[in-house]
């Protein structure tokens, strides 16, 4: 996935695209439509856009990052290469639908496995990256953007932190 600036007579316009194989050939599609310059310029202040974007989703990635690797049965399958808009993990021992259908039932809607990845086989990408089938098998995918809140980021902790004490009998 990447930023994409298009240009009109009048205006910027900013999209998240992500590549696709569709009847085999590549192409791209919008996977978050941001928004105008003119939005983006009020929100970065004197920074750059393109920077302010990235850097807000880098931070809002860390503290999600952060608060997931402190808990031990979670395994983060991202890394450095990573784009900062995914996270990707796994909850050891439990399926993907079911933490995925308890945090909907919360209000928290996430999805389970890699993009593009049939429901029932494993994320060909989180064993790409982890050598792992049990962590491929059970992936869970939080989407970040410019639009995601610090108090949407709790609520998330919130809901995790209590899916994950029913799952584990705490």
């Amino acid at each position: 996935m990447r930023i994409n600036k298009t240009k009109s007579k009048n205006k910027e316009h900013y999209s998240i695209i992500r590549d696709i194989n569709k009847n085999g050939k590549r192409t791209t599609c919008i996977y978050e439509n941001i928004g105008n310059l003119e939005k983006l310029k009020q929100r970065a202040g004197d920074m750059e856009p393109i920077e302010w974007l990235n850097n807000y989703v880098k931070d809002l990635n860390e503290v999600v990052t952060h608060f997931l690797v402190d808990h031990p049965q979670v395994h983060v399958n991202n890394n450095d290469n990573s784009i900062p808009y995914v996270i990707n993990f796994s909850v050891r021992g439990v399926t993907s639908h079911r933490v995925v259908d308890l945090l909907n039932q919360k209000g928290i809607y996430l999805s389970s496995k890699t993009s593009c990845c049939p429901l029932e086989a494993p994320s060909k990408l989180v064993y790409a990256m982890t050598r792992d089938n049990s962590l491929a098998a059970s992936s869970i995918r939080l989407s970040l953007s410019y639009l995601t809140t610090p108090d949407e980021i709790e609520e998330f902790e919130d809901a995790f932190d209590e899916v994950l004490n029913e799952i584990m009998g705490v």
